[in-house]
Parts: structure tokens; C-alpha cells; sequence
């Protein structure tokens, strides 16, 4: 995994759903984006969905909705549901028409797919945490903190944080050395280069020790005290069969 590669699935630009003009069933359609992309697309909101059917170009397509008490293939805990017409009969896959909307079908029929790209996805834990508690959180329950190594990873984080309005400051992986003043990302344990702050790396003694972002990106430091959202980033599993 390319460092700009880091969170390119969550995106809501042409780079992040991808349209297969081939017809599969739902299982051959969920095997084909994992090994060539990430997962079967997953939609999270009204600007997702209207993303999706642009990308789908007024066409039928699988996405990866399976009936399972209606939960998203790749895990995400999204409820959007538009459309979508409960009533089962034997169909317990979802497709996206832009005339329909989501409608749940056999699982075996065939249509075109829309695939999103990436590695990682970002998880917002629901309550309100300290510094700590989220380190802990996101250590446990996903794959860390999330951190930012680049322009590009920057880049594709403040398009996340437009997409999904969050007003921040939402808690990252940074934290201040007390002994020595540095900046470093918890997660995985390396010193900050590429930089973002508000008004400079914030100093010591003056400084608090925890790092945040802000909705329009830039980052501040924040009392580790303040129970704040967190950024919590986990990796696909692409070998998972289905079932």
C-alpha cells in the first residue's frame, strides 16, 4: 500500500467508485471488486448515493447491501436506506437504479457493479472520548488512530470531512513528546513531517498534547482531557469468501 493510497476509497470523487460493465451475480460481483479493488460499494448518505448513480450512468448495478438484517458488506454501520423496498420473497441482495432507487433482488441475477477503491476506511466511534480513551478505542476495536503522511493522505481526509459535514475537531493520532516537544503519530509510532497546524507546531511549555483536525483541516493541539470524536481507520480484508 502506496502512502498516497491510504484513504482514496473515501472519497466521493470519480476516483473513488468505479463502474464494471460486466454482468455477474451478486457473489461473483462482491469477488470481483475485492480482488481488484476494495469492496462492493457501500453508501452512507443522500451525496454518496447521488455519486453512485452518476458513476452508474442510469444503469441497474450491485452494491453491497445483502440481506443480513440489512448491514453493508465491508461492516460499515450506515442505516441510509432511500428507496429500498423491504419485501423479500426470496431476493436478498440490493441493487441501485436511479429510477427505483435501492431494490433488493436474487442474489444470482446478473448486472453490472460499482466497486470502490482503497485499503482503508475511516470509523467515527459514537461517543465522545479523551485522547486516551480513543487511542485505546480505535487500538481495540479497529486499526488505531488514524494518522496523515503527505499532502495526498491531507487531501483526501478534508474531502471525508466535507462529505460527512462533521463540524471537528475529531481526535487523530498525535501526540506531543512532554520530554522532548516533538509531535509523532501514535498509531505507528513515527515522528511528523509533513505538517498541517493551525498556527505552527504548537510548543512547549505552552502547548496541550494532544493532537486534533478541524473541519476545514488544519490541526490543533487540544487538552487530551476534552472527550472529542475520533478518527479510527481500519484495513479491508479482501480474501473474505462469500456466503
Amino acid at each position: 500500500m502506496g502512502p498516497s493510497s491510504l484513504f482514496r476509497l473515501l472519497l466521493l470523487s470519480p476516483t473513488a467508485y468505479q463502474l464494471i460493465e460486466q454482468k455477474k451475480d451478486w457473489c461473483e460481483a462482491r469477488l470481483y471488486c475485492r480482488k481488484h479493488f476494495t469492496d462492493l460499494v457501500s453508501i452512507n448518505n443522500y451525496t454518496q448515493n447521488e455519486e453512485a448513480l452518476r458513476i452508474g450512468a442510469n444503469r441497474t448495478f450491485w452494491i453491497g447491501l445483502k440481506h443480513d438484517n440489512y448491514e453493508w458488506e465491508d461492516g460499515q454501520c450506515s442505516t441510509f436506506r432511500e428507496g429500498i423496498t423491504i419485501s423479500l420473497n426470496g431476493k436478498e441482495c440490493a441493487s441501485l437504479t436511479s429510477q427505483s432507487g435501492f431494490v433488493l433482488d436474487s442474489c444470482v441475477s446478473d448486472k453490472n457493479i460499482i466497486c470502490m477503491q482503497g485499503d482503508t476506511r475511516i470509523t467515527v466511534p459514537t461517543d465522545p472520548l479523551t485522547w486516551e480513551e480513543a487511542y485505546d478505542y480505535c487500538e481495540k476495536n479497529h486499526d488505531g488512530l488514524l494518522f496523515i503522511r503527505d499532502q495526498d493522505e491531507q487531501l483526501e481526509v478534508e474531502k471525508w470531512l466535507n462529505v460527512t459535514g462533521d463540524p471537528g475537531p475529531v481526535w487523530l493520532g498525535l501526540r506531543q513528546s512532554r520530554a522532548f516537544g516533538l509531535w509523532f503519530w501514535s498509531t505507528i509510532d513515527r515522528v511528523v513531517d509533513f505538517i498541517n497546524w493551525r498556527d505552527g507546531p504548537p510548543e512547549l511549555p505552552l502547548s496541550y498534547h494532544c493532537g486534533a483536525i478541524e473541519a476545514g483541516g488544519r490541526w490543533r493541539d487540544v487538552n487530551c482531557q476534552t472527550k472529542l470524536p475520533a478518527l479510527c481507520i481500519e484495513h479491508f480484508d479482501r480474501s473474505l469468501p462469500c456466503s
